[in-house]
């Protein structure tokens, strides 16, 4: 199944604004991370923010449908090709 993802802040320099994922039907949000952290590490590495795509899931509000995971069933909750995916990057300095 093909989903579309969007991504929000400065992960977005590296994915581009929109992406299209391939995953199994039946695919939960942790797969779907995963998916982005294969096909975007090695360019996260050269502009610096490796460990924002190693911590997908603690570095990004991740909301599905207009409403943050925490508030469905976490990482656990399964993605649907209807489903409105986005990804804000909350990276920022101290």
């Amino acid at each position: 199944m093909n989903i579309e993802v969007s991504l929000r802040g400065p992960i977005s320099v590296v994915t581009g604004p929109q992406i299209n994922l391939d995953v199994p039907e039946g695919s939960k949000i942790s797969d779907m991370l995963e998916g982005i952290k294969g096909r975007y590490l090695a360019r996260a590495k050269e502009a610096g923010l490796e460990e924002v795509f190693l911590n997908l899931k603690s570095q990004n509000l991740i909301l599905v449908d207009g409403r943050e995971i925490s508030a469905l069933e976490g990482a656990e909750t399964k993605v649907e090709e209807s489903s409105e995916i986005c990804l804000v990057n909350f990276t920022h300095g101290g």
